[in-house]
């Protein structure tokens, strides 16, 4: 086998994985949408605060870490909900659109502050560490993390098709 087709191989597992997690961006933001007729431009930092989380909880068992992602997500989901979007729920769609920018530059920015590199988060999620971990497929190297991204991207696909 050449070179080039061990790259390619490895190039289309690694894109199919990153594809996987951009489907289930998608999916939430179009159940977002589907809801409240808002495109949340600050839901990629949602995700964001929830890898934060995992990685402050890294030293936690992996259950409990993954359940303070959760809520960590959720509280910040309801916060934004209650404090910003329903009191100008009857504004303009612009209004609406401009303040999920603002929101999205609010965690951003505390994100920044809170990432201050002292060592504070220690190893990126250790507790999940072994889903980094590679597996060959076919000469190609896998990591666990992409095949339950695109397990996951899969049911999720499925479930809204129903």
């Amino acid at each position: 086998m050449s070179v080039l087709a061990v790259i390619d191989a490895q190039t289309l597992a690694d894109a199919v994985g990153l594809g996987a997690v951009y489907a289930l961006m998608a999916v939430g933001i179009g159940l977002v949408f589907g809801v409240l007729r808002l495109v949340n431009f600050a839901y990629g930092q949602l995700v964001m605060a929830g890898a934060y989380t995992l990685a402050f909880t890294s030293t936690w068992p992996v259950a409990g870490s993954v359940a303070a992602c959760f809520a960590v997500v959720i509280a910040l989901s309801l916060l934004m909900e209650r404090a910003v979007f329903r009191p100008l729920r009857t504004s303009s769609p612009a209004v609406m659109l401009v303040t999920t920018f603002a929101v999205a530059f609010l965690l951003q920015s505390v994100a920044l502050i809170v990432d201050v590199r002292d060592d504070t988060i220690g190893e990126p999620a250790s507790s999940v560490a072994p889903l980094g971990q590679a597996i060959t497929l076919a000469g190609v190297d896998v990591r666990k993390v992409t095949l339950v991204a695109v397990g996951v991207a899969i049911v999720a696909l499925g479930l809204l098709a129903l």
